[in-house]
């Protein structure tokens, strides 16, 4: 199981990190991105949109609960603030820690894969749902880009299989991440906006 939890964080961590573009198709194998659309993700036409969502200076507060068998096993709030943000990196420093980089590369190498840090060349995102919703958080009522993906990732030999959903600000190429659900085996992740300074 702690192989699992493990690779359940992983998941969690990629659906966390404002990629509101992840998930949306362009590439030659990938339908439109009209409402109900399914199909694979477009890791190189989605960084860009990684980069809006994140502009320098944004500051956003989160609520995340993560509940194992339907037991609260974390509820935990966390302030995110863009400290750089251009065509190669973005840089987000969480609670006032040190700032952690991503590159375009790292974003490229672990999209689509089923997790963040250290992806498994095994895990898989499938898109299988596109939609407009309207979705309530703390921060406020949003309209939304719904996207669903079916999640497959292997760590270490341990398969784990699930959902993610996103809800993002305007259009799900470019619009930042104001909810996302993550459901993994026996754990389901809520991650919610609280707050956008």
């Amino acid at each position: 199981m702690v192989t699992k939890f493990g690779t359940m964080l992983l998941v969690v961590a990629f659906s966390a990190v404002g990629l509101a573009g992840c998930g949306s198709g362009s590439d030659s194998n990938t339908p439109g991105t009209e409402a109900g659309k399914t199909g694979k993700i477009d890791c190189a036409a989605d960084w860009p949109a990684h980069v809006k969502a994140n502009p320098q200076g944004r500051e956003q507060e989160f609520r995340t609960v993560i509940k194992v068998n339907g037991r609260v096993f974390r509820d935990s709030r966390d302030t995110e603030r863009v400290v750089e943000s251009n065509a190669e990196r973005v840089v987000i420093s969480t609670n006032g820690a040190a700032p952690v980089p991503k590159t375009r590369q790292q974003f490229l190498d672990s999209c689509g894969k089923g997790g963040l840090a250290g992806p498994s060349p095994e895990g898989t995102m499938e898109i299988v749902e596109r939609s407009r919703k309207t979705v309530t958080v703390p921060a406020g009522t949003f309209d939304c880009a719904y996207i669903k993906m079916r999640v497959t990732s292997n760590a270490e030999g341990t398969t784990s299989t699930g959902t993610v959903e996103n809800w993002s600000e305007g259009d799900e190429r470019s619009g930042a991440i104001v909810k996302s659900i993550t459901t993994m085996e026996s754990m389901v992740t809520t991650r919610e906006l609280v707050r956008r300074g």
